[in-house]
């Protein structure tokens, strides 16, 4: 499957067109095709830099079964356009768990953070089962966090920590910045709400 991008100019506006086979989305305005596959604008300004005008973007394939988002970055510098390394922040976030059998409860570790969940029997007989890897970790979802004026926004990725689908045992949020050609950790913080 082919993927292509790209960037029209009129009318002092831009629209970015991601093809990918024989579907079309486009990012001015939000637009799917028959085949359910579309692209939305989550921002537009400087993301690293103060002289690049960034675009965060979302691609929605709505023909997955459960649906699925995928998240790409491209930077206007200097009449270059070019896309921004998004993996790091992208891919599953590691973690441990200590399981608390007697209690029925998980100590969670991610990046320093730490939380303790609850265990349902359910999760246990799971843990009993496969051991740590009754519980993993899904990406779902990205966003900008304002930040002071002048700074650049920082991005807050979710993920999900589950046990046993849907039940989750917590959500996890991680703060990052574009530094110096990289993404830097600026917190990790467990939530009991996405």
């Amino acid at each position: 499957m082919k993927r292509c991008k790209s960037l029209a100019i009129t009318n002092n506006q831009w629209k970015l067109i991601v093809k990918k086979d024989s579907s079309e989305a486009a990012v001015e305005k939000f637009k799917e095709d028959a085949k359910g596959f579309g692209a939305s604008t989550i921002y537009a300004g400087p993301i690293i830099g103060h002289d690049s005008m960034d675009f965060l973007l979302a691609t929605d394939y709505r023909s997955m079964p459960f649906g699925g988002c995928g998240y790409e970055l491209y930077s206007l510098k200097d009449g270059a356009f070019n896309r921004i390394d998004l993996s790091k922040i992208t891919k599953d976030t590691p973690f441990t768990i200590n399981v608390d059998v007697n209690k029925q409860t998980a100590q969670i570790t991610a990046n320093r953070a730490v939380t303790v969940v609850p265990l349902s029997d359910w999760d246990l007989q799971g843990y009993r089962q496969y051991g740590d890897e009754f519980c993993q970790n899904f990406f779902i979802e990205m966003n900008l966090q304002k930040v002071p004026e002048g700074q650049l926004p920082e991005l807050v990725t979710t993920e999900v920590i589950a046990a046993t689908l849907p039940h989750h045992l917590s959500y996890l949020h991680t703060t990052y910045r574009y530094v110096d050609g990289a993404w830097r950790t600026q917190k990790t913080a467990f939530s009991d709400l996405p």
